[in-house]
Parts: structure tokens; C-alpha cells; sequence
């Protein structure tokens, strides 16, 4: 009996190379990663006849990862924490402002100083654009 993932690695890679894979197709690929035997096994099953001369089908897979370091750097305990203290001291500026406070302006200043400065060492973090290097 034939393994069912490797049928379908090997579908997919080969439908990736003749040109037909949507983005479904390249979102449900990046899922093997994990298993780079795998992708070996259905890369030696994949025709010969479908693979381009010398196009590079790994590239998007490399922007794939490059998508999930930046969202995982979205999503550390120490952005979450500035982002969050940054939007209260926002709201609690604005708040305080209305009761016609100048402390309350600062603070609110001072909070969306705080949320882009977060934005900043996150982007500049991860210079790399996943999407500068795309050919056509």
C-alpha cells in the first residue's frame, strides 16, 4: 500500500513545478517542512518531464518561513506587553485629557510613541523582505 502524504507531496510538487499550483497548493506544501525525507522521496517521483530547467522551486517556501519568522516575532511576550501598555496609556490619556488634564495628552503621546517604537524593532528586527526577490 502506498503512503497517502507522499502521493499527495508528490501531486503537489508536481503541479508546483508545471506552473498550476495555487496558493492553497503552496500553503498546504509549506505544512511538510517538517518532514524534509518526505519532500526528498516525492521530489525523486516528481517526472522529469514537468521540471522547468533551472527555476528554483523551493523559493517560496523560503518566503513562506520568512512570513512565519515575522509573525512569530509579532507575537513575542515582550512585543504583546509593549504593545498592550502602549494602547492603555493611550486610552488612559485620552481619558484623562478629557477631564482637561495636560498629563493626560502626554500620556497619550507617550503610548503611541511606545506602540510605534514596538512596530520599529520588530520590522527592523527582520530586515529581510520575504518579497524583494520574486521571479517571474
Amino acid at each position: 500500500m502506498e503512503d497517502p502524504e507522499l502521493q499527495r507531496v508528490t501531486e503537489l510538487l508536481a503541479r508546483e513545478r508545471s506552473g498550476q499550483l495555487d496558493d492553497a497548493g503552496h500553503e498546504e506544501l509549506a505544512l511538510y517542512t517538517d518532514h524534509p525525507e518526505l519532500i526528498e522521496q516525492a521530489h525523486a517521483r516528481v517526472p522529469a518531464v514537468l521540471v522547468p530547467g533551472a527555476s528554483d522551486d523551493r523559493a517560496w517556501l523560503a518566503r513562506v518561513q520568512d512570513d512565519e519568522a515575522l509573525a512569530r516575532a509579532n507575537q513575542t511576550t515582550r512585543t504583546r506587553i509593549e504593545r498592550g501598555l502602549g494602547a492603555s496609556m493611550m486610552v488612559g490619556g485620552w481619558l484623562i485629557g478629557m477631564l482637561g488634564s495636560p498629563v493626560g495628552v502626554v500620556l497619550a503621546g507617550a503610548g503611541v510613541a511606545l506602540v510605534l517604537a514596538s512596530f520599529l524593532r520588530v520590522r527592523l528586527a527582520n530586515r529581510r523582505d520575504p518579497y524583494d526577490e520574486i521571479k517571474r
